[in-house]
């Protein structure tokens, strides 16, 4: 599952005012290891309850996602070529 639908979980949960614990506890027996952190569990249900709508990350300043293209994929493929002819020169 992924982050936005156990946040969806999280936020329906929080709609039915189960505590962060009880919600964790349900989602740790069933996906254990995959479930999000109690910590994230608890931050996700306070947003929630504070109004929080949006179960989407909210932009971030930085650097962006590279993007992959053809042009990156091609530019990679000729980059490995290129390796490989001078490894087997050497």
């Amino acid at each position: 599952m992924d982050k936005e639908n156990f946040r969806f979980y999280i936020k329906t949960r929080t709609a039915l005012d189960m505590p962060a614990k009880i919600i964790h506890n349900e989602l740790y027996s069933v996906y254990r290891n995959q479930a999000p952190s109690f910590r994230t569990v608890k931050r996700w249900n306070k947003w929630f309850r504070e109004g929080r709508e949006e179960i989407e990350d909210e932009a971030r300043p930085g650097r962006s996602i590279t993007e992959t293209t053809n042009e990156n994929i091609e530019h990679i493929f000729y980059t490995k070529v290129l390796l490989i002819e001078i490894l087997l020169l050497c």
